[in-house]
Parts: structure tokens; sequence; C-alpha cells
């Protein structure tokens, strides 16, 4: 699913579930993949676009001023769309709406950005893991490492590590 906006803060997100039972218990796994950088100018331009904060307001789809403002646009906007996802499934006779666990996974700029999803899941109380593989710097919060579920993959050779 991409997503549909004006501005270079793009992406496109896979969305899948499947419910399971574990001793007893119904639990619906959904997964989020959210695919790298593509070869466009725009997708290019968000993740060179690391924000300034002057320009920071919180009507915007930046929300989190710590983050990458590429980033975290794009991973809000994918928010929205998982939000729209869950509403539209909710009526399925196999999914368990009141128990979901999130499988977040992502590689280099999809990584980044399932990073923040991760976070953000995190924070509003759900049940997430996240997954990635060779992701950029994504924020400066202080409290970046505290998130116990987020596990990146990082070859630190890699140079786009140690400049985005």
């Amino acid at each position: 699913m991409p997503i549909n906006a004006s501005d270079n803060h793009l992406s496109e997100v896979g969305l899948g579930y499947r419910t399971v039972e574990y001793n007893g218990s119904k639990k619906t796994i959904l997964a989020v993949i959210v695919r790298g950088t593509n070869s466009t100018i725009e997708e290019w331009a968000s993740n060179f676009d690391i924000g300034d904060s002057s320009t920071f307001t919180s009507e915007s789809d930046w929300e989190k001023l710590d983050n990458h403002k590429g980033f975290d646009i794009a991973a809000n906007r994918i928010l929205d769309i998982v939000d729209n996802y869950i509403a539209e499934n909710e009526s399925a006779e196999d999914f368990d709406n009141a128990n979901i666990s999130y499988w977040v996974t992502g590689h280099s700029r999809g990584a980044a950005i399932a990073n923040i999803i991760g976070a953000y899941l995190k924070d509003r109380g759900d049940y997430a893991y996240t997954y990635t593989f060779a992701a950029p710097n994504t924020t400066f919060s202080a409290n970046a490492s505290s998130y116990d579920a987020i596990f990146n993959v990082v070859n630190s050779d890699d140079f786009v590590h140690f400049f985005l």
C-alpha cells in the first residue's frame, strides 16, 4: 500500500495478519513490512530531510521533534494505514481485535521507519516486536535505548549507518 501524499515523505507498506492459538489463547499477529528506498527522488529527498526545529509544528505529520523528520512523517502515515487496516478487518471471523501483536520489519529506509513505528506502538501500549536490517539513525530521543523489543541488525561498515 503506498502512502498518498503531496510531499516527499513517501513509502510503501505490506500488511497481513494471521490469528494463532497458543495454550488455549487466541492472538492476532499483524505483520507490518516497510519497503526500503526505491529509486525516486522523493524518497531520497525524504531520507536527507532530518528536519529543522524552526519549522516543527505539532499540527503536522512530524510528531516528535527528536525524530528524523522524513522518517517520522512516513511512520505516522503508515500507522494511519495500519489503524485503517485493523478497522477494515476487525469484523473478520478470524481477526481478534482485542488481542493483537505487531511484527514490524524493514530494510534501510524501511528499517528507519519501522523503528519509529515500533516505538510509537510500544508507547501507546501495544505489543510490538520490531526487527530491522541496515537501519539509519532515526532519533536523538534520550529513551531510545529503552525499547526492549526493537532489534536492529546493522553492518558497522555501512556508510548509511554513519551519516543518517
